[in-house]
């Protein structure tokens, strides 16, 4: 993970890059005379950037939950800073006035591996724990956040493994009392399989309206979720315990399927495939694990006609802006764009935009 710029005085060249899954923020402005750079918006704030609302986003992100433009990664809820997308460099030239972004990297969805089901148990958990040592690699102590879910528990399950000789490990944890989906009990269990030194915050509406500017300060953008104000509690709980570095487990859920919502899309996958019997195998497997999936003929028409699909989700989501209850009509009208409703198809092609 890393965001960098390097100057090159001889060709008199800005490079500058992000890593491929935008671990590491990068903001800029440019307005053709002056390029100012930071990983923080702060940064460009007192270089002396002013703070000119990007109202589309902001109306997307009011009726929709939004934060980013699915079209433009670069836009952000300011009009005059970018944020370099993750996968791009780009490159600034005072000696030829040639100024370019490009994507360098790009995940490959369309080909298939022909390996078993048992190897590829194997290769995830040796992948797994080669990124959980390389990052055990530290001068200060190292805690772990744990949440009961499978991807902190098997963080916390890996560095164990990795460090069987090692002092205790600090976890530190987000508890939500009275609330359905609490994950405090599986986390205590991890906690007490592996002798963990477990820390507990509670956060509340209380200490929210508390930090709330705070909050706002470090995050310089609006938020989909309140999950960032739990995180910001477990940081700060760790920072009190003197921990500075902590091995966190996010984006688990979205590549191993976490999440019920996301399971129709795999499906119409295997239907416009033509695999019959995986989706009937995976459908019969759902049922049989009491997992809540819907699938009608309105999947199997956009698992036949994607495009129709595409279409209909933007048609819904410009329906949803426009009625959205609390929003002036006029403000929707004059800030609403359909162009970044569209839903984009993925192509393994290389982009390049010149700035």
């Amino acid at each position: 993970m890393f965001a960098l710029a390097i100057w090159d005085e001889q060709e008199q060249t800005l490079f500058a890059a992000r890593d491929r899954f935008g671990e590491k923020p990068f903001y800029y402005c440019f307005d053709g005379e002056q390029f100012v750079f930071a990983s923080e918006m702060k940064a460009l704030w007192a270089a002396g950037i002013s703070k000119n609302i990007n109202h589309t986003m902001l109306l997307n992100y009011l009726g929709l939950g939004w934060v980013k433009n699915p079209v433009d990664l670069s836009q952000t809820f300011y009009q005059n800073i970018n944020s370099l997308a993750q996968s791009h460099y780009l490159t600034l030239s005072l000696k030829d006035g040639k100024n370019q972004i490009v994507q360098y990297w790009d995940l490959d969805k369309e080909t298939v591996n022909d390996i078993s089901e048992s190897a590829a148990i194997v290769q995830f958990q040796e992948l797994l724990n080669s990124s959980v040592q390389r990052r055990l690699r530290s001068d200060v102590e190292i805690g772990s956040s744990l949440s009961g879910g499978l991807d902190s528990s098997s963080i916390v399950a890996s560095i164990h493994q990795l460090l069987p000789n090692n002092k205790q490990l600090k976890a530190f944890t987000a508890a939500f009392p009275g609330f359905e989906k609490d994950e405090t009990v599986y986390a205590k269990q991890v906690a007490d399989l592996f002798q963990l030194e477990q820390f507990i915050v509670c956060p509340t509406a209380d200490s929210l309206i508390a930090d709330w500017q705070q909050l706002l300060f470090h995050q310089e953008e609006p938020f989909q979720s309140s999950s960032i104000y739990a995180q910001y509690k477990v940081y700060e709980l760790a920072k009190q315990q003197q921990v500075k570095v902590i091995l966190d487990g996010q984006g688990a859920d979205e590549s191993l399927a976490g999440y019920h919502k996301y399971l129709h899309w795999f499906l119409q996958e295997k239907a416009s495939m033509g695999e019959s019997a995986v989706l009937n195998h995976e459908l019969k497997a759902f049922q049989q694990n009491q997992i809540p999936i819907e699938w009608s003929w309105k999947n199997k028409l956009a698992a036949k006609f994607p495009e129709l699909a595409a279409v209909q989700l933007e048609s819904k989501a410009a329906k949803q802006i426009k009625t959205a209850p609390g929003l002036d009509q006029q403000y929707v009208k004059a800030h609403f764009s359909k162009d970044t409703l569209f839903k984009p198809i993925v192509r393994k092609t290389q982009r390049s935009t010149i700035l």
